[in-house]
């Protein structure tokens, strides 16, 4: 909390934080808060992304944080919100490391949880995802690229994408629903098709339109034609639409 009260009740426990504090919960049940005037910060964590804090007796019910632990990590989060409208893109995954480190650190009391395998594992994969989204426009966004922007091996970065069909695979796919999701705006209409998909990255017209055929079921001009109309594609060729709301983002 930054300023104001919080009541939080839920059926198994509940609390009441004032400014400075730090206050814990999940979302797996349900739960009721009251404000008064408040404001706060919060960190949402997704459970894959620290496995580590599953069997974490602090998260296991609604709760407050004590100690210096808690105050330190108090003024962590103060001044997270404050540094990062500063912070270059290429900063942002090394503060999002040190922000788990000091998440684990000061719910577990134990930081070297944070170098599980697997959570490194887990970590990097993300990063490296966030690189190749940033970048999907280049022409220049080859596995030898990824390797140089991620500093990893190519051997890992192979590794890493195996379950993905690999990563030129990946970079594909991703690129050609970014380009599914413009040519079903109307809005877009106004942008040639050979010029849409350079601005993802695909580049020749021919290739790009095999490719999409490929992958949707149908052509780049049968999508952006049946935005127009605002009528779907016909059953029998219809395309397969990006995955879920998160593939748009990416």
């Amino acid at each position: 909390m930054t300023k104001g009260v919080l009541v939080s009740r839920s059926s198994l426990g509940g609390f009441r934080a004032f400014p400075g504090q730090v206050a814990v919960t999940r979302f797996a049940h349900d739960y009721c808060d009251d404000y008064s005037a408040g404001e706060w910060i919060a960190a949402m964590i997704p459970r894959h992304a620290l496995p580590a804090l599953g069997v974490t007796p602090a998260i296991r019910a609604p709760s407050l944080l004590s100690g210096a632990k808690a105050g330190l990590f108090a003024d962590y989060l103060l001044s997270l919100v404050q540094r990062l409208h500063d912070a270059d893109p290429s900063e942002l995954p090394a503060i999002a490391e040190m922000t788990r480190v000091m998440i684990v650190a000061c719910l577990t009391g134990d930081a070297s949880v944070t170098q599980m395998p697997a959570e490194r594992s887990i970590v990097m994969r993300e990063r490296v995802d966030r690189l190749i989204r940033d970048n999907l426009g280049s022409a220049r966004l080859n596995p030898e690229r990824i390797c140089a922007l991620a500093g990893i091996s190519r051997s890992s970065l192979y590794r890493m994408f195996e379950d993905r069909g690999g990563v030129a695979a990946h970079v594909q796919a991703l690129r050609l629903k970014r380009a599914y999701a413009e040519l079903s705006n109307p809005h877009s209409a106004f942008e040639t098709i050979a010029n849409l998909a350079a601005g993802h990255g695909l580049h020749n017209t021919t290739a790009f339109n095999r490719a999409f055929r490929r992958h949707f079921g149908c052509t780049p001009g049968e999508v952006r034609g049946a935005a127009l109309r605002a009528d779907p594609v016909p059953p029998e060729r219809a395309c397969s639409p990006p995955q879920s709301f998160a593939d748009l983002l990416r």
